[in-house]
Order: structure tokens, then C-alpha cells, then sequence
């Protein structure tokens, strides 16, 4: 499932307009529920912000502009500030740093582990209720993802400790100076990583692995539900508990990674579609701001994309 396009669903709907339902995190019944952002706002509001136009656009569908991530009606009040409270650090702590290029190393405790396991875990909740509609999991692999579901809110919630065998990691995404895949280097990963946001769970049926992963702009947050026979993962892991985290040598050997590259071709194949009209517009736009644009980050990792060295 993947949410880096806006749900159309609540288009000219009047946000003042209460929605009542259960929370899908403390399961309080009959409360008012917040149209919450699934990957956090401020994620979308620094990828439209450097934006040449102004807005985003459907990696399935480029001839879509769009002006902010998906939102669900989810969470009461209550959880949704409890979600925000770790968002806030997050954002403070690692997220603007990284995109500013300061970051090197960090302090954390367990505020990381909250706000990993929040974002996942409402990507994972929501992928459940699809899988249960489109039957598209056997029972037992269903089952693996709920029992996650299940120890992941209980967590959340503060009522255990840990999160068992599940794990979560992080990954900064670096320049590319060189590769042996061609694909992945025509696929340009600068842009499509730093400039984009999605999520979505991964059931690996070839490897036994169960994950669920989202991009940040260039920073991969991990919830290894169960680990596969092949994954390796180094200076990646995010440990319970006070703990530094140096932003170097970071490698991950995964069949969720192979999954993430195969998106980012479908996206990149998918951009030759675009309308005469809507590659006008963005042609106009260009040239309204070529300043704006070479100066911009989206023009420099163009410009690493066209240097990576293919081996």
C-alpha cells in the first residue's frame, strides 16, 4: 500500500464535520476521530516546499497533481497527540538535519522506537484490513501480520516493554557514486529516494520475511515483523533504550530492498505517461523559476543521478 498520494476520499468534505467511530490504537468506542496523516505532515510539507511547482505528483499517475499525503480517519485525540509528541522529536532530532546535510551522529532513547513503530504500525493496521478484503494472504500469513499488529499497539500503548522478536532499523539514504545495476542507475535514485514518501508492508513468500517499511525523503524507517533466511543488516538496528547512533557504514542485504527497487522502476517507467498538457505545465513552471531550480536540491540530485558511474 503505498501513501504518497492524496485520498481523494475527503475532497470537499467539511473538515469542521465530526467522524465518529472506534480508535483503531485504544480501541475507544463512539469518539471523535482525527483525519490523521499516515506518514507524518511535516514528511510532505518540506518535499512541497522544495518543489519547483508547488505540488507533488501520483508516481502511478503523473498526469495527478497533488498537494499532501494520505490521511485516515484513525485515531481519537488522545492518540494522535500521543503520535505527535515522538513526531515532534523526530522531526527536530533527525529529519531536518538529514536534509540539511548535518547530520552525522545522534542521541536517542526511546522516543525512536515509538515514532518508528507508530508510523509502521498504522501502515501495517491499514494493509490488514486490505488483506482481509482482497484475500490476496493465506490465513497464516495473515495471522503473522495481526499477532504484529496486536504487540506493536500494545507497545504503543505502554502496556509491555519491547516489541518481542520484531525489530526496528533505520537507514540514511547516501549519494550513489557507482553501481553494476544499470536499472538502478537509469531508475535515478537521488531524486526518487529524497523527494518521495510511501509505505507499505512486504510479505516475502521466496524468503519467509514479513515486513514494513517506508521512505521519509531519504530516510527508510524499518519494521522487521520476521526476519528471512538472507537478511543483513549493519549499522542499521535501533536499540531499546539510551543509545548513539553514528550515520555511517550502513548496508542492508534485503529481499524488502529488492521489492523497494522494483517500485522505483515501475514509478520511473510509469512517468513516460504523462500528458502533452501536464509536461507543458511543468515545462512552463521550469522556466518561470529556472533560478529556483538550479539552486534547488531537486536540481542537484539530478545532477548525481546523471553521474552515477555505471560498472
Amino acid at each position: 500500500m503505498w501513501y504518497n498520494y492524496y485520498n481523494k476520499e475527503y475532497e470537499g468534505m467539511d473538515m469542521c464535520e465530526e467522524k465518529i467511530g472506534t480508535c483503531a490504537l485504544c480501541k475507544k468506542e463512539n469518539c471523535v476521530l482525527e483525519l490523521s496523516h499516515i506518514i507524518p505532515k511535516f514528511v510532505f510539507r518540506r518535499i512541497i516546499k522544495k518543489s519547483i511547482t508547488g505540488f507533488m505528483r501520483n508516481p502511478f499517475n503523473p498526469n495527478e497533481r497533488i498537494q499532501d499525503g494520505d490521511k485516515q480517519y484513525l485515531l481519537c485525540g488522545d492518540c494522535e497527540d500521543l503520535f505527535n509528541t515522538t513526531e515532534t522529536i523526530f522531526a527536530n532530532k533527525i529529519f531536518h538535519l538529514y536534509k540539511a546535510g548535518t547530520l552525522k551522529e545522534f542521541e536517542y532513547e526511546e522516543w525512536l522506537n515509538l515514532f518508528i513503530s507508530s508510523v509502521n504500525w498504522r501502515i501495517l493496521y491499514l494493509d490488514i484490513l486490505r488483506f482481509k478484503a482482497d484475500k490476496s494472504i493465506s490465513n497464516e500469513k495473515l495471522n503473522i501480520l495481526i499477532k504484529s499488529e496486536e504487540i506493536l499497539r500494545d507497545y504503543l500503548l505502554g502496556r509491555r516493554k519491547d516489541i518481542s522478536d520484531i525489530e526496528n532499523h533505520i537507514f540514511f539514504f547516501d549519494d550513489i557514486k557507482s553501481t553494476s545495476d544499470n536499472k538502478i542507475a537509469n531508475d535515478e535514485p537521488h531524486s526518487f529516494f529524497r523527494h518521495s514518501s510511501f509505505g507499505y508492508t512486504v510479505v516475502c513468500n521466496d524468503f519467509d520475511g514479513y515486513y514494513v517499511i517506508s521512505n521519509l525523503s531519504g530516510i527508510l524507517i524499518c519494521t522487521i515483523l520476521k526476519k528471512s533466511t538472507v537478511d543483513e543488516w549493519e549499522n542499521t538496528y535501533v536499540k531499546l533504550g539510551k543509545e548513539n547512533f553514528k550515520v555511517q557504514n550502513q548496508k542492508i542485504k534485503s529481499p524488502v530492498m529488492g521489492d523497494i527497487m522494483e517500485y522505483m522502476h515501475e514509478s520511473r517507467l510509469s512517468q513516460e505517461n504523462i500528458s502533452k498538457e501536464q509536461y507543458n505545465r511543468i515545462v512552463n513552471s521550469v522556466r518561470k523559476n529556472s533560478e529556483k531550480l538550479f539552486n534547488s536540491e531537486i536540481y542537484k540530485n539530478m545532477i548525481l543521478d546523471k553521474k552515477i558511474s555505471k560498472e
